[in-house]
């Protein structure tokens, strides 16, 4: 086993790999690494990255943004962000698992919950949340 460091101790979230590269939640960025793991880029700017999801094809990872109350989408081959999910009413997004075009977010900043955007978030058409009691 080798173990690679990718300059995010203490601030690392969660990793998720999509097309060959792997990408790393760490706080205020995405750090993000080919397969050999050696960083490549990073995603900065950001605001609380602290969970990631990938549907199982596409070019797409989706970012939980804890601070400003958001879900990013990112294209993994240009590493653009290419649409912003405002969850301002839904606060603290926490983890995220993706299904086709199912979206699930875990939030809550101390009373928690979990809801799931659906639609066509390929084609960026309205959002319906459901939430789960």
């Amino acid at each position: 086993m080798t173990v690679t460091d990718l300059g995010v101790a203490g601030k690392g979230g969660d990793v998720v790999a999509r097309s060959s590269k792997v990408f790393v939640a760490a706080g205020d960025q995405i750090v993000v690494a080919p397969i050999d793991g050696k960083v490549i880029d990073t995603i900065p700017g950001l605001s609380g990255a602290v969970a990631l999801a990938s549907p199982g094809v596409g070019r797409k990872v989706y970012a939980a943004l804890r601070d400003s109350h958001e879900v990013i989408e990112i294209d993994t081959a240009t590493l653009a962000i290419t649409k912003r999910i405002d969850l301002t009413a839904h606060p603290c997004p926490s983890s995220l698992a993706q299904e086709y075009d199912r979206l699930w977010i875990g939030f809550g900043c101390g009373e928690e919950g979990v809801f799931t955007s659906t639609g066509d978030l390929g084609q960026n058409r309205g959002l319906q949340d459901r939430f789960l009691k």
